[in-house]
């Protein structure tokens, strides 16, 4: 019996994001990156409670869900209150 070759699926179907997701993203990465920048938030999740007060949270879950990400904002606001303890 002779296997039957299915088609593949187009995997450049599977990876294609619209326009408006693209957006929303970036405006939350910016605003996530400009409170981390900002020495006014104590890590990723502080700063995540005040995304939710501007964005959906299934939104911001996509964008925080990245290891990546948490750890770059946690870094940015460690960096930030390294600065300002040492300014005053």
């Amino acid at each position: 019996m002779a296997h039957e070759r299915l088609p593949r699926a187009n995997a450049t179907m599977k990876n294609v994001i619209n326009a408006d997701t693209l957006v929303w993203r970036e405006d939350i990465r910016r605003t996530a990156f400009e409170y981390a920048e900002s020495g006014s938030f104590t890590d990723w999740q502080a700063i995540e409670v005040a995304l939710l007060s501007l964005f959906p949270a299934s939104r911001v879950g996509d964008i925080l869900a990245s290891p990546f990400c948490r750890l770059d904002l946690n870094r940015r606001c460690a960096k930030e209150r390294v600065r300002n303890n040492f300014q005053k």
